[in-house]
């Protein structure tokens, strides 16, 4: 994630456990220039891996985009 020219890692290829879960719904946490930042994704319930997943990024607990993918 990339935020006022600042790059944020919210996943790493070298850890699984940023990948495998079975948890539905993850966040990601951010303190950007006084501002907090949130990036929640929840999986679908049935073939979670195989069905695009639901993204929400909240600033300041207000929601400014939202989108569906991989």
């Amino acid at each position: 994630m990339t935020v006022a020219d600042q790059r944020f890692i919210l996943q790493s290829l070298w850890n699984p456990s940023t990948y495998f879960g079975f948890r539905l719904t993850r966040a990601w946490k951010v303190e950007v220039q006084n501002h907090k930042v949130v990036v929640e994704k929840v999986k679908p319930l049935f073939f979670a891996g195989l069905r695009p997943n639901a993204f929400k990024v909240l600033v300041d607990d207000q929601l400014v985009a939202e989108e569906r993918g991989y």
